[in-house]
């Protein structure tokens, strides 16, 4: 059975909870339960068919768990915040604008949801530019510089070190986006790449065929 990207990824181990990177962001806990990996993709299954949007709301969820242990935007990382600095609403709205770039981007080749996006990574990414873009922004729009006494104190300085991962993370996002369509765009159009013994000959006759047929050729069927 072949489901979608995130239904073989089930959320958490059933032996974490969802507030176990806060305690320890840089500790990750694996198991080896193929039993609880064969109930979670079953119940991701049926959560797909009987309700897509409580599943996609799923795959949403997962996509914000993993962008945050991704850029360390836990409350244990965050030193000098209480709490997350990046809220659901913008991570959502960072997705939505990464699935909307990928799918407007030429070469068209047809619209992609979250749950069935071909890549994890280049969306994470591209969500993560979003996000380091709305938190430059802001760095711009509260800097302060002032000196009293001697003494010289910058706020929210941080543009230029945004600008550069911005720029960095970009390069890559395009060059991996840009890859993909032209791989997807080929495949749609001209299908799958065979080797020389698709064809053969059969008493004059040239016949083409798969595997399937291959293993026909191999009982005896087509002799």
């Amino acid at each position: 059975m072949v489901l979608p990207l995130f239904c073989v990824e089930h959320e958490h181990r059933r032996h974490r909870r969802h507030h176990d990177d806060d305690d320890e962001p840089d500790v990750d806990v694996d198991t080896d339960d193929d039993s609880d990996n064969d109930e979670d993709e079953e119940d991701a299954f049926v959560e797909m068919s009987l309700d897509p949007r409580r599943f996609e709301r799923r795959v949403a969820r997962d996509f914000r768990h993993k962008i945050r242990r991704f850029i360390r935007d836990t409350p244990a990382a965050n030193a000098l915040l209480d709490g997350h600095e990046t809220s659901d609403t913008l991570i959502d709205f960072a997705l939505d604008l990464t699935l909307d770039d990928f799918n407007s981007t030429p070469p068209l080749i047809g619209q992609f949801q979250l749950a069935f996006h071909p890549s994890q990574s280049l969306v994470m990414l591209g969500a993560i530019i979003w996000i380091l873009k709305s938190a430059g922004l802001q760095q711009s729009r509260n800097q302060l510089d002032y000196a009293s006494g001697g003494i010289t104190v910058a706020t929210s300085n941080k543009t230029p070190l945004y600008q550069s991962w911005i720029n960095i993370m970009m390069q890559e996002y395009e060059a991996k986006k840009l890859n993909l369509k032209k791989a997807i765009n080929a495949e749609q159009a001209y299908g799958g790449v065979n080797s020389e013994y698709v064809q053969i000959n059969f008493g004059g006759n040239l016949v083409f065929f798969g595997l399937d047929s291959v293993n026909m050729v191999r009982n005896g069927i087509f002799i």
